[in-house]
């Protein structure tokens, strides 16, 4: 599959650089300078209306039309990778920019990684997992994808059905070979058989594949609905901030769910080890946050997004 893509504005710091707060708006002059679409900013409201709750504000539009962006285009690069061999590869539009502007970019002007980049990793990762939700059958197939030249022996695949608080609601185990340089359908359960609709719009499914010594191949977290129709809960990320070795280690944990969990510094170029990931109920996350201009005397102001912050 050759060149598809979708536009997002770069993060609000990059905004900075070309624009004043005044020209914070979706159709200011400014705004559609930097934006060379033939569809313009439009295509990015339409599509957020479909999946999302509509903010009140340009800043959250910003940040969840990164989002959009992000868990959009992975959903396309895991449609590739499952039907393989009728599809062997992706080459999505377009990596990164020559200058500050809103587009299809997954790295924007100053290096910094829009939640595209990050996504496109997680979809194009060596060995991937997948539930796909199949209207037709109103079944769940759940999938892994390898490009590894070597199969894995013995194997699990767990499948949790999580509630936004923590709370494991199910759980099933499909042991299985993961095979080399292969997409495979590990498994299928009825749609009915895994959440009534009251269910699906307060729970989601975390896959986790693990080989017999119990490592870790890959992860994924897949949601039922959209994400407009979810009840996402109010929650309290807390944050630990730690300097070592040249660089800061931020450590994150929630009570309950945080969806699409964006750290932002005010440095251009500042890389994250992870960024606009889900925060999952009681678990700890330390994210790895590195930049020449970082030192230990002066610590970096710090703000915390999330997709339930946008709700007003």
């Amino acid at each position: 599959m050759s060149e598809f893509g979708f536009q997002a504005f770069p993060e609000e710091k990059t905004l900075r650089t070309f624009a004043d707060e005044k020209d914070f708006a979706l159709n200011s002059k400014v705004m559609q300078a930097h934006q060379k679409s033939s569809t313009g900013n439009d295509a990015i409201k339409e599509y957020m209306e479909r999946y999302y709750r509509m903010p009140e504000n340009f800043s959250d539009f910003v940040y969840l039309g990164l989002v959009l962006q992000g868990e959009g285009m992975k959903k396309g690069m895991l449609a590739h990778r499952r039907n393989r061999p009728y599809c062997m590869g992706s080459l999505y539009w377009q990596l990164n920019d020559s200058w500050p502007v809103v587009s299809w970019s997954s790295v924007d002007y100053y290096n910094n990684w829009k939640a595209l980049h990050y996504k496109a990793r997680e979809a194009f990762a060596p060995i991937t997992v997948d539930a796909y939700q199949n209207s037709d059958t109103q079944k769940y197939d759940f999938y892994i994808f390898s490009d590894e030249l070597k199969s894995i022996p013995k194997a699990n695949l767990e499948v949790k059905l999580m509630d936004f608080s923590g709370k494991i609601l199910k759980k099933w185990n499909f042991p299985t070979d993961v095979l080399a340089n292969q997409t495979q359908k590990v498994a299928s359960l009825n749609l009915k058989d895994i959440a009534d609709e009251k269910t699906m719009k307060n729970a989601f499914l975390v896959l986790n594949l693990k080989d017999q010594k119990g490592k870790t191949l890959a992860q994924d977290n897949f949601y039922f609905l959209p994400v407009k129709e979810l009840n996402l809960p109010k929650n309290q990320i807390h944050t630990k901030l730690k300097f070592k070795n040249g660089k800061y280690y931020l450590k994150l944990k929630t009570d309950k769910l945080a969806k699409n969990v964006f750290v932002e510094i005010p440095i251009l170029g500042v890389q994250f080890s992870d960024n606009f990931f889900d925060l999952l109920p009681n678990e700890t996350k330390i994210i790895e946050i590195s930049s020449p201009e970082l030192n230990e005397i002066h610590p970096p102001t710090i703000k915390i997004r999330q997709v339930r912050d946008t709700y007003r």
